[in-house]
């Protein structure tokens, strides 16, 4: 199992991430790290593969496992909540396990 951790810059004019797509297993775990002063949530258009469409900033920023059914890549937004127009669309990839 990875722990992964996406970094979001929340500046005043932009929204920033690195990586900005993620490809990872369903036995990884993934968090959002905030480099600035700040709160943000995730949010998944359409499908999610974790257990909400929403992430809030308190969840976002803890380990996140997606669900075992969980396969192909997953748009989300990066919100920032002090300006909830200012929002980033990076993506999540999610594939088997490796093997042996």
């Amino acid at each position: 199992m990875e722990k992964h951790v996406i970094q979001v810059s929340l500046q005043k004019e932009k929204i920033g991430v690195e990586p900005a797509e993620l490809t990872m297993s369903v036995h990884d775990e993934v968090r959002w790290e905030v480099r600035d002063k700040g709160r943000l949530s995730i949010e998944f258009d359409g499908k999610s593969p974790f257990a909400g469409k929403t992430l809030a900033h308190d969840k976002a920023t803890q380990g996140n496992r997606p669900r075992d059914e969980a396969r192909g890549s997953f748009k989300y937004s990066v919100v920032d909540e002090a300006n909830p127009n200012k929002r980033l669309d990076p993506a999540i990839i999610i594939k088997d396990p490796p093997t042996g």
